[in-house]
């Protein structure tokens, strides 16, 4: 029995070494591979500059006196791209909207802003200023009572979907459908009635292509699927003035909106 038992405890020790071998094989492989990041995580030098005749080696010197003056540049660059690059497709006068007005938000996108893509297209959205706060910054009233359905009621159950880092998941609008809107959200409407903007949102990222097929909706991905389609058909119901706004990463199919009769699209 001693001398089984001692078999089994040499055996167990050298499956116990060779696992531990092969980790650390492994682990090797992959920190090497990773260097600069696995650096870069434990804040981590990644390069010296080494100057023996000691003359400055300081070459590319900052425009900036501070981190916080480089900061507030950055912003207003990054401000001036989005200006740049947001695109108006349709406009029969109702946009730029004048100050002051009351405005209803439309679309779960409202409460789920698209901020950026997957990999390395996604920011901080922890930073970010949501829609909300940036039209009533620029002085805008904004309805409350749909922002609450969006972010807590009825509508909150509804969020779009995509593809992870790992490639699972799919790829879904998820739009709230008209049946949710309780009288209370719709009777709200008449005291925010100055404007709707009806939002559409799609992302994506690097770690999957955009799906091209039909999706469970019966609608493919780049296209207005039914509950959009009859989300501004009750906007248009309900407002004077209907802006359809584009937070998408992607160019999407907008002929159904040629029916709608809408205000705006950007």
């Amino acid at each position: 029995m001693k001398k089984t038992g001692m078999i089994c405890r040499c055996i167990m020790a050298c499956l116990v070494a060779i696992a531990i071998i092969v980790s650390l094989f492994i682990a090797n492989m992959y920190t090497n591979k990773y260097s600069s990041l696995v650096s870069v995580y434990f804040n981590a030098e990644t390069q010296k500059i080494i100057n023996d005749e000691e003359e400055d080696s300081n070459y590319f010197t900052s425009d900036y006196s501070n981190e916080a003056e480089m900061k507030r540049h950055l912003e207003e660059v990054g401000s001036k791209i989005e200006e740049e690059g947001a695109v108006l497709l349709e406009n029969n006068g109702a946009l730029p909207l004048e100050k002051n007005l009351k405005i209803t938000l439309l679309g779960q996108d409202s409460a789920d802003l698209v901020y950026g893509g997957g990999g390395a297209g996604s920011v901080d959205t922890e930073k970010a200023v949501d829609l909300y706060t940036a039209l009533e910054d620029a002085g805008y009233s904004i309805n409350p009572v749909t922002r609450e359905f969006y972010e807590e009621g009825n509508g909150a159950s509804y969020r779009k979907t995509v593809i992870d880092a790992y490639g699972n998941g799919e790829f879904a609008v998820n739009e709230v459908p008209v049946s949710e809107y309780t009288e209370e959200v719709k009777a709200s409407f008449a005291d925010y009635n100055d404007a709707a903007i009806v939002l559409i949102g799609r992302s994506g990222g690097e770690s999957a292509d955009l799906t091209t097929g039909v999706l469970p909706s019966g609608y493919k991905y780049l296209e207005l699927d039914e509950n959009e389609l009859n989300l501004i058909k009750m906007a248009n119901a309900n407002f004077d003035k209907v802006v359809v706004l584009l937070n998408t990463q992607n160019p999407i199919e907008l002929g159904a909106l040629t029916d709608l009769d809408v205000d705006a699209v950007a």
